[in-house]
């Protein structure tokens, strides 16, 4: 076991009985305790904290800490303490009885407007008791966000805890010398690692927001789902790139919110029909009652529902033999084909994260399908020794239970792209809706492959040390075939995370690398797909050289 790995009943720093883990992540492992001194049940997270803390870092987590305890409202997760055992930190935090918001999404995709913009409000208040701390989240996303069960409380958790041992105890509260956070929710000031405040938080409220609604994070409002203008507008400001043309604080935000949603309860009664693609009398009547004295940018009115496209998830290859080499090529294949299908005409195609979680599940195709709220579902069992490869895949229709298609594919392991290819081609047949053209038409070397897939499969496990074995694995891929497109982009994604997680001494090295490599992927890449991964990018890296 590793040394943030707690046996159920084992009593941790002489105090704490572990009843059981909550979950996990890049800060550390969360686990149910029942605090035998007052006798209490709490929520006890070790803290991982990369190499060994400072006395300076260790004062400055402190202070962090106090400022967090100083934090009570209810939609906050109170901290009640930090601790030390030997080496290991802990924080102890009130235990909520419920799910994460990103379960809720996971489970059911999107939220009702109504939902979202209640739950969105809550969160707003949450942040607004902790700015008046002067206590800035900086890690603001689905998986901090907790909704109990019964009451549908929303609490905000770990306040306080990602600024662990990011600057000096000297350096003023908000400011900061590297990008903390979680990528998709952080702010471009964040990704700069220039100075933050309030308003970056309320950036990562608009994420979450938006991702509560459209089902996807870093979707624009003036995709898939339609918005009534207000909210959009709300967002889109929320999301301003500049701290100054975002709201000014996130009680002015939970006041609009509030606002919105009884404008949108009202527009909806059989008195008022709700607005259509053609109405652009709501946003006009209603966008000044609405947004109170958040500053807005112009935003074209759009409709509050639209036709939602039907829904298609890839399960989790299943890897017969279960060797490691072999979990790690079905674990590649299904997030590649993952993103193959993410360009069906006409199909929403759930994220790989959506469905990651059903890789060891015994539970029946239909449940899956009704507890994600999909139609279709893709499975498939592979068995390979290293130099051949054998693909079984099928189409199902989840309400019916009915396989629609299914295939097998066997050949060398240099081949197996070329299956995704067809397999991917295959769904859309049987679909009848089309697919953008393919991405790999030339023969690779099979090492070339197994070591782009094992690179992917280390960029899901973001951690300085997993990004340092990615980038081997994916330069390993590109000095076997200089031109293979994923690799390229892959590596470009790879070494921009390293940038992040650089330390602050050799950032403009890491900066450096990070250019070049998305320069020679958008040189390179030639499908749609990889380029657009690769100006992805250069997006941010513009961001950040645009930042002070």
């Amino acid at each position: 076991m590793g040394e943030y790995d707690l046996e159920p009943g084992s009593v941790f720093a002489g105090r704490y009985r572990v009843e059981g883990m909550i979950g996990r992540g890049g800060m550390g492992a969360v686990y149910r305790a029942h605090d035998l001194a007052v006798g209490d049940e709490v929520a006890l997270k070790l803290l991982r904290l990369e190499g060994r803390p400072t006395g300076p870092a260790i004062r400055r987590f402190q202070r962090e800490v106090r400022l967090a305890r100083k934090v009570t409202h209810r939609n906050v997760s109170r901290t009640f303490d930090l601790g030390r055992d030997g080496e290991r930190f802990y924080l102890t935090m009130e235990l909520v009885d419920g799910q994460s918001l990103a379960e809720l999404l996971r489970a059911q995709r999107r939220l009702p407007v109504a939902q979202a913009l209640r739950y969105a409000a809550c969160i707003a208040d949450g942040l607004a008791a902790a700015h008046e701390q002067s206590v800035i989240h900086r890690d603001l996303k689905p998986g901090n966000v907790l909704v109990e069960h019964h009451t549908e409380r929303v609490v905000i958790t770990d306040f306080g805890v990602a600024r662990s041992t990011s600057a000096s105890d000297s350096e003023p509260l908000g400011a900061s010398t590297a990008a903390i956070g979680t990528l998709h929710y952080m702010a471009p000031e964040q990704l700069a690692g220039a100075s933050v405040d309030e308003r970056t938080d309320l950036y990562s409220l608009g994420v979450v927001l938006e991702e509560m609604i459209l089902g996807r994070a870093m979707q624009t409002m003036r995709d898939g789902l339609a918005l009534a203008a207000p909210l959009g507008q709300l967002v889109d400001a929320l999301r301003a790139a500049s701290p100054d043309d975002r709201p000014r604080s996130a009680a002015e935000v939970a006041r609009t919110l509030r606002r919105i949603d009884a404008t949108l309860a009202t527009t909806a009664s059989p008195e008022r029909p709700e607005p259509n693609a053609d109405d652009a009398t709501f946003a006009e009547q209603d966008v000044a009652a609405t947004t109170g004295s958040v500053r807005i940018p112009p935003f074209l009115p759009l409709p509050l529902q639209g036709t939602a496209p039907r829904v298609l998830a890839v399960l989790p290859f299943k890897a017969r033999a279960g060797g490691e080499s072999e979990r790690e090529l079905a674990s590649g294949l299904f997030e590649e084909l993952t993103d193959l299908l993410a360009h069906l005409q006409g199909v929403d195609t759930l994220a790989s994260g959506a469905t990651a979680h059903y890789a060891a599940t015994s539970r029946s195709l239909k449940d899956i399908a009704a507890e994600l709220g999909v139609d279709w579902l893709v499975e498939g069992t592979l068995r390979s020794d290293g130099q051949s490869v054998r693909l079984v895949v099928r189409l199902v229709e989840a309400q019916r239970a009915v396989q629609l298609w299914s295939e097998r594919f066997e050949g060398r392991l240099d081949d197996v792209l070329a299956f995704e290819e067809r397999m991917a081609q295959r769904v859309a047949e049987a679909l009848r809706v089309e697919i953008a053209s393919g991405r790999h038409e030339r023969h690779l070397p099979a090492e070339a492959v197994a070591c782009y897939l094992r690179g992917r499969r280390k960029m899901t496990q973001i951690g300085q040390r997993e990004n340092i074995e990615a980038v081997e694995e994916l330069r390993r891929a590109l000095e076997l075939a200089p031109d293979y497109e994923p690799a390229l982009a892959g590596m470009a994604v790879a070494l921009t995370y390293a940038w992040f997680l650089a330390d602050v001494a050799d950032l403009a090295g890491h900066e450096q690398r990070a250019r070049d490599a998305v320069e020679l992927a958008l040189e390179r890449a030639s499908s749609t797909s990889a380029r657009e991964l690769a100006s992805s990018r250069a997006v941010i890296l513009a961001v950040r050289r645009s930042c002070p």
